[in-house]
């Protein structure tokens, strides 16, 4: 007898509780940011588990994290996870390298506000 497969997996799905009872569960992505000195200057560096949100931005500050983290940043770039997380790595900033740097890497929540979920430094 030949199998049929499902033209999307949402055919596929079975719930396991079909009672209305809440349910939930965890999951883990692996995000990594940080700094390094390239030719005299900072470059801010990040990358993330492929599956993470569409958009990681990657922010250089400067004597600490604000309390927004899509503000008061010097240099910043997106991970674009788009393309299976082919997008950039690294970006090389005009700072000159030195002490007092702090990098992270944030994402918009449910409710569109910034979350750090990667802190870095200081330098």
């Amino acid at each position: 007898m030949k199998e049929s497969k499902p033209d999307s997996i949402l055919e596929s799905y079975t719930p396991v509780d079909s009672s209305g009872r809440p349910i939930s569960a965890n999951g883990t992505i692996n995000v990594v940011c940080g700094a390094e000195e390239h030719l005299g200057k900072v470059r801010i560096t990040g990358s993330s588990t492929p599956v993470a949100p569409d958009y990681i931005q990657v922010c250089l500050y400067a004597g600490g994290f604000p309390s927004n983290p899509n503000s008061e940043y010097l240099d910043y770039f997106y991970i674009d996870n788009n393309g299976g997380g082919k997008g950039p790595t690294n970006k090389q900033t005009d700072r000159t390298w030195g002490s007092g740097y702090y990098v992270a890497a944030s994402c918009k929540d449910q409710n569109g506000n910034w979350k750090y979920i990667c802190k870095a430094g200081p330098t």
